[in-house]
């Protein structure tokens, strides 16, 4: 009868837990998640970059090292011995822990001069502990903070439990200003923001629950959803065990995260990537109040060129419209730090995903340069939603070049191959495309096949002519990030005869991809290996895409980079280059591009700079480059509209450039002009302002101070967005990629502009640019 009452006795002392609460466990069944975690920290500025505390057994990639060096930062550690030390593997006695939550309730803004003398215990076993631990120990337990073990004993040498530790983080945010702690009518924790909406912690460990009382089963899942503790990755606490000094540190500083605690100085932290938290320290870490705070933005693309040479902010960086405040200057809108030194702005939706934000404080009139001591945060909006699949594409780690895959490899050589499922993104863009994860993983069986062909038979090895020699099968998972990897290789049947060559040709099964009950057709593509000896097989051209026109009488000089690459995509060397123009100088038309003829040799790295000179007034010329088959004498030629002809074995790349001249119409306004190029580099965009049948390159400047708008028709109904200008200028390229290529919305894109004052560069200029949606 005893036994019995005692088990009923101990079944009563364990919490039922809310409706909807679920056990931490190990692997997929874990359905519990932390569900108070705190949005800031403690531990970031100097708390982390400050010089290194030098513990000599805390090295830099130690998995304790960050967080060790906050709590040292902040003075709530002092190390060990001689100070030189952390001793992260030691236990942590019950008096050590005093001392630690000691100091940190001293930063947190806990008060322990007060509390309740009933609750003082005069523990006969601390005599002989220190007197800063001491006055710890008796001002804990005042204020119910960390209690002794009963008996009238705090057991200052015992190691602390993991359940004993987390019972006493979480009573000293129950102290804690600001925290998401307070107590019900029964003494139990409740979690939120308000004692009035708070809630019992939903989530438990069942090794807890099973052994320890309501009190502590309930502290103990407090700690869990405040994101104090994690356990373990079976599912347990362990809440006997004891707790090492690098354990506390992590505990500590996730405590501190809950507090108002911040290092001293400016510091800022993002919150859902729509807010930014500004926060001003003195010295004590007391908070700053009425502290004015400004901040710019740029692209992250753009963070390198975000300050002029000169050190002024440049047109890179933009103001927050919504803050309503100048750039790179403090001023009457800029934003002040609060009673509680922190400052909230929401930065509104004109941050992307990838921006960069400045943030720095000062007087009124100050103005910032790249001298100024800024604190810099990432914009990260997170994933973009998830995409299904509806088809694969297939890609291989051998060079891209000219936008063309090789695709020869040297016997011996390992390729992978890539496998990434694609489909349409709302915009009905063709993205990677991701798995279900609440669905089983996606598999694909792969056929490799190993083919000997004669390339002067099989031509371009688009069939299976050749003679097979060995095939596998193999299956892939897809990841979640929808892609899957297998390589392929191929040994020289005879290493000893060159000329030899092995196909080996993957075939993806990939069944019904998209759900729709029908399977797609297999995705099949090949690598050639052979031993056969270099030749030219790829020729690109670069040059300046977009260079100002000298006009009459007038002379520019310009360059073009040829590269030269083998069937490998190696570079190839010695190989005699002649660059060709569409508009070259004749007798009697001095306009044009004058162009040695003689061939120019690709030296070290397969290259060759050819330069040339031009006379004239605005023109689209299109430069080509071309390797002569036969040694001797040029035969591919480029007429007046840039279509080349190609004849016999030789090789060729093509490239634009627009001769420009600068629009200086006082009108300001020009409506319905066609893009033609964009160098987002000098901020520069090319148009025809007139449809005329000729095309007359005219260049148009903008900056950060301008407006942007993009109106998409490519869709089923027309969206217009207002744009940042990195945004507009991504924008501006892949249309004109999209005009250049095989695709359905193949149409050039047109630029309107209004209040356009070319000699006036502070002027501020609306841009919209509109995307065609069909040929």
């Amino acid at each position: 009868m005893l036994a019995a009452g005692a088990l009923v006795a101990s079944l009563l002392a364990v919490s039922a837990g809310p409706a909807g609460a679920a056990e931490v466990k190990a692997g997929d069944d874990n359905e519990a998640s932390p569900g108070n975690e705190a949005p800031f920290s403690a531990c970031v500025g100097d708390a982390v970059e400050a010089p290194d505390p030098g513990f000599s057994d805390v090295p830099a990639g130690h998995a304790f090292a960050e967080v060790i060096s906050c709590i040292a930062y902040y003075g709530i550690t002092n190390g060990t011995g001689d100070g030189s030390t952390y001793s992260p593997n030691a236990d942590v006695s019950r008096a050590q822990m005093a001392l630690f939550l000691y100091r940190a309730a001293a930063l947190m803004g806990v008060d322990l001069m007060g509390g309740d003398d009933d609750m003082m215990a005069d523990y006969s076993d601390i005599g002989d502990v220190w007197e800063e631990a001491q006055n710890a120990i008796r001002a804990l337990a005042r204020n119910g903070i960390l209690m002794g073990r009963g008996m009238g004993l705090f057991e200052p040498a015992a190691d602390i439990t993991r359940a004993e530790m987390a019972a006493a983080l979480v009573a000293l945010l129950d102290h804690t200003p600001g925290a998401p702690v307070h107590t019900d009518d029964d003494g139990l924790y409740e979690l939120g923001d308000s004692a009035d909406t708070a809630e019992a912690p939903d989530d438990w460990f069942g090794d807890v629950r099973a052994s320890k009382p309501r009190a502590v089963d309930n502290a103990v899942a407090a700690a869990y959803e405040l994101g104090v503790t994690q356990g373990y990755s079976d599912g347990t606490f362990k809440p006997d065990d004891s707790v090492s000094r690098g354990e506390m540190a992590a505990f500590i500083t996730r405590t501190l995260a809950h507090s108002n605690l911040r290092p001293a100085g400016l510091t800022a932290q993002v919150h859902d990537a729509t807010k930014v938290t500004v926060s001003v320290r003195d010295a004590d870490f007391a908070p700053v109040v009425n502290q004015a705070v400004d901040l710019f933005r740029a692209a992250a693309a753009d963070e390198d060129r975000a300050f002029t040479a000169a050190g002024k902010c440049s047109g890179r960086t933009h103001p927050f419209e919504d803050l309503m405040s100048g750039k790179c200057e403090i001023d009457g809108a800029d934003p002040v730090t609060q009673s509680d030194g922190n400052v909230e702005l929401t930065l509104g939706g004109d941050v992307g995903d990838g921006q960069t934000v400045w943030v720095w404080h000062g007087e009124l009139g100050d103005k910032a340069d790249a001298e100024t001591d800024f604190v810099k945060v990432s914009i990260v909006k997170g994933a973009a939603p998830r995409v299904d699949a509806e088809k694969v594409a297939v890609t291989t780690s051998l060079a891209m070049v000219g936008g063309e895959q090789v695709e020869r490899a040297h016997f011996g050589a390992t390729v992978t191959v890539t496998i990434q499922m694609r489909g349409a993104a709302d915009d009905g863009k063709e993205v990677d495309a991701a798995p279900d994860p609440d669905k089983a993983p996606v598999k694909y069986s792969v056929l490799i096949e190993e083919y000997v062909d004669n390339p002067e038979t099989d031509g371009r090895f688009d069939s299976n002519t050749g003679t097979g020699l060995s095939s596998r099968t193999i299956e892939v998972t897809i990841g979640a990030d929808g892609s899957a990897t297998f390589t392929v290789t191929a040994a020289d049947q005879d290493a000893d005869d060159d000329g030899d060559y092995k196909r080996v040709q993957y075939t993806v099964t990939t069944g019904d991809i998209d759900g729709d009950g029908t399977e797609e057709a297999d995705v099949t593509a090949y690598v050639i290996f052979a031993d056969e000896d270099p030749k030219v097989e790829y020729v690109s051209v670069e040059s300046n895409s977009i260079q100002v026109a000298p006009g009459a009488n007038g002379t520019a000089n310009n360059a073009a980079t040829v590269t030269v690459r083998d069937q490998y995509g190696d570079p190839f060397n010695n190989a005699g280059i002649v660059l060709l123009s569409n508009n070259p100088t004749a007798d009697g038309d001095a306009d044009g591009s004058t162009i040695r003829s003689r061939p120019l040799n690709t030296g070290r790295g397969g290259t060759v700079r050819i330069g040339y000179s031009y006379s004239g007034g605005a023109a689209e010329e299109t430069l080509v480059a071309v390797w002569d088959a036969d040694l001797t004498d040029t035969k591919t030629s480029v007429d007046a509209t840039g279509d080349v002809t190609v004849i016999g074995g030789d090789k060729h790349g093509h490239t634009k450039v627009w001769w420009v001249l600068p629009y200086t119409d006082d009108a300001g306004t020009l409506d319905g002009a066609k893009v033609l190029s964009i160098d987002a580099d000098n901020d520069q965009i090319v148009v025809d302002p007139v449809e005329n049948g000729a095309v007359d390159p005219t260049s148009i400047n903008y900056d950060g101070n301008d407006f942007f708008t993009v109106i998409d028709e490519t869709g089923a109904d027309s969206v217009t967005t207002p744009s940042s200008m990195t945004d507009f200028e991504a924008a501006v390229a892949e249309a004109l990629a999209g005009a250049e290529g095989d695709s359905p919305t193949n149409v050039t894109p047109t630029l309107f502009f209004q209040s356009y004052r070319h000699d006036e560069p502070s002027s501020i200029t609306a841009f919209t640019l509109t995307i065609p949606g069909t040929s």
